[in-house]
């Protein structure tokens, strides 16, 4: 677990429909004896049904300093809230397969 003061919102116009619900905050990280540490970050903060989930996969992904391809490789059960994080791997190469593309 990391510690840190959330210190600012960021503030938008348009927001991704995906991130209904979620707010964006700058959060500055503290050490134990709460004093500024590192750079400030931008992070999303998530309520509702199956955060949790996503969070801990999110969390899970970048203590492992996972890629995308890394995300998209590993196995997710179906139907679950998590498997949306490797369906965005698979969006980013452009191989997801459960996205409708229109011939061209």
């Amino acid at each position: 677990m990391f510690l840190g003061r959330v210190v600012g919102r960021v503030v938008y116009t348009v927001k991704d429909a995906s991130l209904t619900g979620q707010r964006l905050l700058i959060v500055q990280p503290l050490k134990p004896d709460l004093t500024n540490t590192g750079k400030q970050l931008v992070m999303l903060d998530a309520v509702g049904a199956g955060a949790g989930e996503l969070i801990a996969e999110g969390v899970l992904a970048i203590e492992m300093c996972a890629l995308a391809a890394d995300v998209g490789m590993t196995i997710h059960p179906h139907p679950t809230l998590s498997e949306t994080m490797m369906e965005s791997a698979e969006i980013f190469y452009g191989q997801a397969t459960d996205i409708y593309r229109p011939k061209r």
